[in-house]
């Protein structure tokens, strides 16, 4: 009896199988300043930059793999294309640029720079801070094997910041 020849995958799955190598995570949400909750530094009405700590290929893009199998190969190159902070205060969130994430500048705004800003402290909210999010959106093109097509992604990750109020002292 002859071997019964396996059937060789979709390009479509070859296509996931580039995409799950490329091993794309959220960012790890950095600030400036920094905060630091146990003594609230972050203030109502100051901006405050929002970047990626980690930022490069898995995290800001772009990246790209292919994927083979039975012959036929693919190609995926993936694009961050959206980047939505929300500061967990019930503001709209602020659209960024994975450029603007991806920054090694530490200023709070200006351009080229992604922040927020609170209008209200958080000693109200649960456990007293606010969750800020940073939502990635991703596109992945791919294409081999006489086939081509779009995988969404989204990924997300958040950090507690405890916002404050303080009174300033000006000295003449």
């Amino acid at each position: 009896m002859a071997p019964v020849a396996e059937t060789p995958p979709s390009p479509a799955v070859l296509a996931q199988r580039a995409v799950d190598s490329m091993e794309l995570r959220a960012v790890e949400i950095g600030m400036a300043p920094e905060p630091d909750n146990a003594d609230p530094n972050i203030l109502i009405r100051m901006p405050n930059q929002v970047f990626a700590a980690d930022a490069g290929p898995q995290t800001t893009g772009p990246n790209s793999a292919s994927a083979s199998a039975g012959g036929v190969t693919v190609t995926a190159t993936a694009s961050l294309v959206e980047v939505m902070v929300d500061a967990g205060d019930g503001t709209p969130s602020v659209a960024c640029t994975a450029d603007q994430l991806a920054t090694e500048q530490r200023a709070l705004e200006g351009a080229g720079i992604c922040s927020v800003a609170w209008e209200r402290t958080s000693y109200e909210q649960p456990a007293g801070v606010y969750a800020l999010t940073v939502s990635s959106s991703w596109e992945v093109e791919w294409s081999g094997g006489g086939e081509s097509g779009m995988i969404p992604l989204d990924l997300v990750n958040s950090r507690d910041v405890a916002v404050r109020d303080r009174a300033v002292v000006l000295v003449p």
